[in-house]
């Protein structure tokens, strides 16, 4: 089984103008926070058909949510006061430019690691996406 790299694409009104839906989503929200809960199966069956059994691994598959893309009229997917809260952990969150999305270090490789002993991670800083990735969407 391959599990795809969760991750909630998110606004950070500091650091970026308002959305503008004719333009790619990703030259706009260039941050993401990483999300267990999105971490799902993409490939689950094996050659027999049969499914393994096997906890997964991860692949550079990425599962990109956009709920958080636009907090200021995001309102229909997360009500007002979980937006609120939402957005005030996010802004107390530091960027890291740094991240690569290399499976084999962190913060990516601690985040799987974690997912798939405890299925959980709770995220200490949100990542800038890497430059191979702006413009894709």
């Amino acid at each position: 089984m391959v599990r795809a790299i969760g991750l909630h694409l998110i606004d950070r009104p500091d650091q970026a103008p308002a959305f503008d839906p004719s333009r790619p989503v990703t030259t706009q929200r260039p941050f993401v926070c990483p999300a267990p809960d999105l971490c799902k199966p993409v490939l689950i069956r094996d050659a027999d058909g049969a499914a393994p059994e096997v906890a997964g691994v991860f692949d550079h598959l990425y599962l990109f949510d956009l709920r958080w893309l636009d907090l200021p009229s995001g309102g229909t997917m997360l009500d007002d006061e979980r937006r609120i809260a939402a957005r005030q952990a996010l802004d107390l969150l530091q960027v890291r430019d740094d991240v690569e999305f290399d499976l084999l270090s962190d913060p990516i490789g601690d985040f799987t690691w974690q997912v798939n002993r405890a299925g959980a991670f709770t995220p200490a800083a949100v990542w800038r996406l890497p430059e191979r990735f702006i413009g894709q969407f």
